[in-house]
C-alpha cells in the first residue's frame, strides 16, 4: 500500500518548560490524521532523541539544566515510515534556581554557608547560613 506524505503539525508550543523536562502540544488538521503517530526529535548539541506519541501532545524528561533543546515533531503516517515536514521549536529548559537569597553581615562573626541540593522529587534548593556568636 503507498501511503503520502502527511501534512505538518500545527501550533507546535510548549506548555510547561521545567529544569529537567518539557511538556510539549500541538495541532493536527489533515483529514487522514486518526491513522498518524507522531515522532519528536529532540537535539542538544550532539545528543538526538526521538519519542514516538499517538496523541498531539508529548512530555519529554531526563533534561539537561539550563540547557537549549531543539524539538522537531514530524506526523507519521498509518505504514510507521512515511512521514511529513517537520515543525520545530527552540527552548531553554530553566537553570537551578535560588529564590529569594539574600546575605547582609554587618559585624565580623564567624560563619560558615552551605548549599544543598532538593531531596529526589523536589525541585528546591536549601542554602544555610550558620552564624556563630561568642559572649565573653
Amino acid at each position: 500500500m503507498l501511503f503520502t506524505e502527511s501534512s505538518p503539525v500545527l501550533d507546535l508550543k510548549a506548555e510547561h518548560v521545567g529544569m529537567t523536562s518539557v511538556n510539549l502540544t500541538w495541532a493536527e488538521n489533515d483529514t487522514a490524521s486518526n491513522s498518524y503517530t507522531y515522532r519528536t526529535e529532540f537535539v542538544n548539541g550532539t545528543s538526538r532523541t526521538n519519542l514516538t506519541s499517538s496523541v498531539t501532545k508529548a512530555e519529554i524528561t531526563g533534561l539537561i539544566p539550563g540547557t537549549s533543546y531543539t524539538f522537531t515533531v514530524f506526523a507519521v503516517a498509518a505504514d510507521g515510515e512515511t512521514e511529513g515536514e517537520g515543525v520545530s521549536i527552540v527552548l531553554y529548559t530553566s537553570k537551578l534556581q535560588l529564590f529569594a537569597a539574600l546575605f547582609l553581615v554587618v559585624c565580623v562573626l564567624p560563619c560558615s554557608t552551605g548549599f544543598y541540593p532538593p531531596a529526589p522529587g523536589l525541585k528546591y534548593h536549601v542554602v544555610r547560613i550558620v552564624v556563630q556568636l561568642y559572649c565573653v
